[in-house]
């Protein structure tokens, strides 16, 4: 998806985190902040 995209290549002034993370951590980081935007009530 376009999160784990940018979390991998940057994007501005956020920097590209593809050679401090690994795949995984980088799909479970997407997920973590897709999970923020959910309707919790």
């Amino acid at each position: 998806g376009a999160i784990y995209w940018k979390l991998s290549t940057g994007r501005g002034v956020m920097p590209a985190f593809q050679d401090l993370l690994s795949k995984t951590e980088r799909w479970q980081l997407t997920a973590y902040i897709r999970s923020l935007g959910e309707n919790n009530d």
